[in-house]
């Protein structure tokens, strides 16, 4: 699961099953299904990451 808190109070989750893998590249994290981007949060914007 992944947990991403934005400054502005937005709360985005990532269950098992909705994402196959992620990434980071220094500015922004990543969230991939099937190979496939398919989420972009940047860095600066997030307050928080929790991936369990």
């Amino acid at each position: 699961m992944i947990t991403i808190n934005t400054k502005d109070g937005n709360t985005a989750e990532w269950k098992d099953g909705e994402y196959t893998d992620y990434c980071y590249d220094g500015k922004c994290f990543i969230v991939i299904k099937n190979y496939k981007q398919v989420a972009f949060y940047n860095v600066d914007c997030m307050r928080s990451i929790v991936v369990i």
